[in-house]
Formats: structure tokens, C-alpha cells, sequence
């Protein structure tokens, strides 16, 4: 899947992080690096963003939680957020806080 995604140009770590996690597209949208802690293995859900790209707190308590990350996904959103870092200073932007900043491609 990996070889195949990333030479079709496919959304692999997305994909790969809503399969290993569960998280539904809007929740994974919406997460952002503070969200994230690579070193606890683990995210939270806090928001999610909708098709409009309007992004909201979830609607219910239910819905925050703490979701664990297994190794190969801490290891696929450290070269993200390398990644996305790198070409958030190479544009110009400075950084970029957001996992997935072009979500409306998923």
C-alpha cells in the first residue's frame, strides 16, 4: 500500500492514521501538532473540520479523547511533521501547525 500510494501521489499517512486509529476524516482534519505527542504515543481528538472547512469543537464529551498511536504511525507523522516544517519555511509561511493542511485532497 505504502509503494503504491506514494507513487500515485495518494494521501498514505492520512489514510494510514485513520485506519490504525479509527478516527473518522473530520477528526483526523482537525488535528493539529499540538494535538499530537510523538514521544507519549498518543493524540487527542478536540475538533473536527466539516466538508464546508468549517472547523468546530466535537458535539459531544464522547467524542475528546485520547487515541494511542502504534510505532509505525509515530514513525509516518515524524517524517509529516519533518516534512510539512520544512515546506511551510520553504514557502514562506514560517511553520505549519496543522497535520494535514491540505485536507480538502483526502
Amino acid at each position: 500500500m505504502r509503494g503504491l500510494a506514494r507513487e500515485r501521489g495518494d494521501h498514505y499517512e492520512e489514510l494510514s492514521l485513520f485506519a490504525w486509529t479509527g478516527l473518522r476524516l473530520g477528526e483526523g482534519c482537525g488535528l493539529i501538532w499540538s494535538d499530537v505527542d510523538l514521544g507519549g504515543n498518543k493524540l487527542v481528538v478536540r475538533r473536527q473540520v466539516y466538508p464546508t472547512g468549517t472547523v468546530e469543537q466535537l458535539k459531544s464529551e464522547a467524542g475528546y479523547r485520547t487515541v494511542d498511536l502504534s510505532a509505525p504511525i509515530v514513525s509516518i507523522l515524524s517524517l509529516r511533521r519533518a516534512r510539512v516544517r520544512e515546506q511551510a519555511f520553504a514557502s514562506g509561511r514560517g511553520s505549519s501547525w496543522v497535520l494535514f493542511p491540505d485536507w480538502k485532497d483526502v
